[in-house]
């Protein structure tokens, strides 16, 4: 069944694999904390502090996945087999989002869940990243036309610079009441906060780290790993503080400064990114690799059965009332999940490449019978 996958071991950095079932870990440990109570906690004693570090450092998931897209994909041009291979995300998509329609409306028995959802991208619980992504791989052949367009590293630089600003300083910049008395010393006491910087193209994001991720692949960071970890603490540190600070003596406040578009959160993502570049993997023996390199391939899947598997395993736990720091001790769960889905998601992968295979033996057979048709009117 593996071969069905097509994949080619030596060719795969399982590094960047490793990154990517990484990613895929931190998106369900992220919602491990939304169905356990950790939202409903007052933000105060360092209990709540460690655990809103732990839930920051998980928030990585989405940053890895775009650094990896711009730093996998920085090569393709404007080209028709670049867009053949969005079949793979929409047959994939289309295939795990029907899944979850029949399991939400008849084993779960959500009667409101219609079809459509399918279309709007809430068919999956998490099925806002697909309709992110497709948008940034059609645009990745014009992205890429930018990036080499600039010819010289300090204007690719410069593009960064401008992203930086237009998507990720609002984040921080904007995120202060500069009125309400107090507010300072207790950001809970108001969620109003005033523009200092323009904040309407937060939303390009992941057109930044996809540059980013096209950055670290023409011009290599080396990091020695000592300095690597230190230094993604420190900023860890930072991000997670200061979340924690703007909840002030209220429960956990989702504000754009611990959210994707974060100017804290982006150094993280990067550090992170930069330690699995650096990771050799050239030693490691083909069982783990060809393990990785699975996974990898269809954690997309994964992704989105995720939410399946987290219905089942929070009805579960949640029998009784939810309280973060009493559920900590589940936090296994959280690998069953990613093995549920993971293996929900082959079985889907492999139906869509038997799907996919049997559409082009079709085609194929469809095409010679016509050349056959053709050339018997000819001699006719």
């Amino acid at each position: 069944m593996v071969s069905l996958l097509q994949l080619n071991i030596r060719k795969r950095n399982a590094s960047l694999d490793l990154a990517r079932l990484s990613a895929l870990f931190c998106v369900i440990s992220v919602h491990f904390f939304l169905y356990n109570g950790y939202y409903a906690e007052p933000c105060e004693g360092w209990r709540m502090y460690l655990l809103t570090l732990l839930r920051c450092s998980f928030m990585v998931c989405i940053p890895l996945y775009l650094l990896l897209t711009g730093y996998l994909m920085n090569g393709r041009g404007f080209t028709a087999a670049h867009y053949r291979g969005i079949d793979k995300i929409l047959g994939v998509y289309l295939l795990c989002a029907a899944l979850c329609v029949v399991m939400k409306r008849y084993y779960f028995g959500q009667g409101e869940v219609s079809w459509f959802s399918v279309t709007d991208f809430t068919a999956s619980t998490y099925g806002w990243y697909v309709e992110m992504y497709l948008g940034l791989y059609l645009l990745i052949p014009l992205l890429n036309l930018i990036w080499r367009g600039l010819e010289s590293k300090r204007k690719r630089l410069a593009l960064l610079a401008v992203f930086l600003l237009l998507a990720h300083l609002p984040s921080v910049a904007n995120g202060f009441d500069w009125v309400t008395p107090g507010a300072f010393a207790d950001p809970a006491l108001s969620q109003r906060y005033y523009m200092l910087v323009p904040r309407y193209w937060a939303s390009l994001y992941p057109v930044s780290y996809y540059f980013i991720g096209c950055w670290l692949r023409e011009y290599p960071v080396r990091l020695k790993k000592r300095l690597i970890a230190p230094a993604y603490l420190l900023c860890l540190v930072v991000f997670g503080s200061f979340a924690f600070y703007k909840s002030g003596s209220g429960v956990f406040i989702s504000g754009s400064w611990q959210n994707w578009e974060s100017l804290l959160l982006l150094p993280c993502g990067v550090l992170l990114f930069v330690f699995f570049l650096n990771l050799d993997a050239s030693g490691w023996r083909k069982t783990p690799r060809t393990l990785l390199a699975v996974a990898s391939e269809v954690s997309f899947g994964a992704y989105l059965l995720s939410c399946l598997f987290d219905l089942i395993v929070y009805d579960w736990l949640l029998r009784t009332p939810p309280n973060i720091f009493a559920r900590m001790r589940d936090f296994p769960v959280v690998f069953a999940t990613l093995l549920l889905s993971l293996l929900a998601s082959y079985s889907v992968t492999v139906i869509w490449t038997l799907l996919r295979r049997g559409g082009d033996a079709a085609a194929l057979w469809w095409k010679l019978r016509k050349k056959e048709r053709e050339a018997v009117t000819a001699e006719r």
